[in-house]
Parts: C-alpha cells; structure tokens; sequence
C-alpha cells in the first residue's frame, strides 16, 4: 500500500472511472495535477480537471507526481501500471475514507476502493484491484492483482479470485475460487470454483461460455 507521499496524483483516464477517481481523491483531500487520456485533445477540463497530454506524458511527470491507473480493462490496466513500475513511479491508491479496513488486511498499490466497502482481517487485495461501493471481502480471503468487483459484491472468508477476473454487482462468493481472467455474471451466486478465462453465470454460477473481453462484462 502507498505510503503517505506528498507529491499531487495524475489520473491515467479521465472516463467513468477516472471521475470516480478524482471524487475520491478529492474526499481524501489529495492534490490532483491533471488526467492522462490518449482520446481526449490537452488544455480540456474534465470535472475541473485538465487533460495534461496522452498516457506518454506520465514518462515526463514521474518526479512530480504519483499515479493512478484508472482504466477498467484488466489488460490495459495491468500493462500501463507495469509500465510506470519499471520506469520508477509510485501507484497511488484511490480510497474512500468510509472504507473500514481491518489492521491486518494486506493491500496492494494503485488501488480504488469506493465509499462503504469492508475488508476483512487477513484478506489480501492485490495490486491495482477496483473495488465498487458496498463491496465486502471476508476475512483470509485473497484477490489477486487487477480484480474488479462491481457494486454490492459479498466474498465469503476465504474466497480466492484470480488476477484479472471481473466479478459482477450483486455477486455472492461463497469461500471458493473464481479463475484468472474469468468473468461472473451481475446477481450470480457462486458454490464452487471456477476455471480461468470463462464466463459463469446463474444461482448456483454454472460456466456458459469463454471469458469475452472484447465488450464491457456486466
């Protein structure tokens, strides 16, 4: 988990998610520099924000600021934060001050965590995993790195979910294993463990199909 690091942050994205990340590091009293977005033209405001150039410009603000990654693409998510990593950045997490956070839960780097989320004792959240409002995860339970739960997520203790997996709102987990890279359904309860890269869904969570990246998982 970051430490406490005076520099302002830039948010790599300045969609959806980017927003909801500025909201959040705007309730923790953060200084935000700008966003980074390859889709937007620089000198234009979002939400008061300015747009600072592509995701190249984050090479020449390394010294000036920490980042955050705010791209809901697992893949893409992963390969921009590997890429700040080895050029020397610090991933600044996104944690709304309502999140109650057991002392002995482990945290990873460049994280975003909404308002109302509990994490429990010796739970494990991965690095740049996104956590959406009201989300729970029951103690000794482990996310790997770049998970997304969706609003309204419960984890049993002891539920496992590989890096990469998109875990739809409303999902229950019942202490078992969700595959790498797999995605379950919004509503689904899952009672035994998923492979990686498919798609499940239903009560119980049943595969239907290989994991599709291509469009936005719901």
């Amino acid at each position: 988990m970051e430490g406490h690091v005076a520099r302002p942050v830039v948010i790599l994205g300045a969609g959806r998610h980017g927003r909801n990340a500025a909201d959040i590091f705007r309730w923790m009293e953060r200084p935000i520099l700008g966003f980074l977005d390859d889709t937007q033209s620089p000198g234009t405001k979002i939400v008061d924000i300015e747009i600072l150039g592509g995701f190249a410009r984050a090479r020449d603000l390394l010294d000036r600021a920490a980042m955050h990654v705010a791209i809901g693409n697992p893949v893409i998510r992963r390969q921009l934060s590997d890429d700040l990593r080895e050029r020397g950045g610090v991933l600044a997490s996104a944690i709304h001050p309502s999140t109650v956070i057991s002392p002995y839960a482990e945290l990873g780097d460049g994280l975003f965590i909404a308002p109302y989320v509990r994490l429990a004792s010796r739970c494990k959240i991965g690095s740049g995993c996104i956590l959406d409002p009201y989300c729970t995860v029951g103690g000794d339970s482990d996310l790997g790195p770049y998970v997304m739960m969706a609003a309204h997520c419960s984890l049993v203790a002891g539920s496992r979910i590989g890096a990469g997996a998109f875990v739809g709102t409303h999902v229950s987990i019942l202490g078992v294993s969700v595959g790498a890279s797999s995605i379950v359904g919004a509503g689904s309860v899952v009672t035994r463990d998923l492979p990686e890269n498919v798609r499940a869904f239903g009560t119980p969570a049943r595969v239907v199909g290989p994991a599709d990246w291509s469009r936005p998982p719901v």
